[in-house]
């Protein structure tokens, strides 16, 4: 069959991200930023508005276990996302056990494939972290239940790994 894509445009600040099935975390084109700190270009009719909004981006999806679409509330905390995206994608995966240096974080469950997801990625949202107090807005796609099997395997003791039957 074909192979499948994802298609996105970088407006605006905040970020996207993916996690190979290999648990490999990249983050995916840039943040719009201004001349000044908050500032972006993305609105028309200013200047990068059009040209921002013809940059098609692709990215191939088969080797991608999960996505996430984040604003600046999340990307501003977790900065530089190159290197942060990885411990985001962990938290959402397994859970927060530890807060990750620098943060006030809840001990949560798994937000991805949890039976009580949302109620977890409430808990995972009310991080703080000095200075950072911003809106906080995910979109998390992620593969079917049946495809983390080797996830909930590693983790037996985690019973809030939906059943893929």
């Amino acid at each position: 069959g074909a192979t499948p894509f994802l298609f996105f445009s970088q407006v605006g600040d905040g970020f996207m991200a993916s996690r190979t099935t290999d648990e490999q975390a990249q983050r995916h084109g840039q943040s719009d930023s201004g001349e000044f700190s908050g500032e972006v270009n993305c609105f028309i009719p200013d200047p990068d508005s059009q040209r921002n909004a013809r940059e098609i981006k692709q990215i191939e999806a088969t080797s991608r276990d999960a996505f996430i679409f984040c604003s600046d509330g999340i990307e501003d905390p977790f900065y530089p996302i190159e290197k942060q995206a990885g411990p985001i994608f962990q938290q959402l995966r397994e859970g927060v056990r530890e807060s990750l240096p620098g943060f006030v974080q809840q001990n949560s469950g798994p937000v991805i494939c949890a039976n009580d997801g949302a109620a977890q990625l409430e808990k995972w949202l009310a991080f703080e972290k000095k200075g950072e107090n911003d809106d906080r807005t995910i979109l998390i796609l992620h593969r079917a239940p049946s495809a983390l099997l080797k996830s909930a395997a590693a983790h037996p003791e985690d019973k809030t790994i939906a059943n893929p039957a």
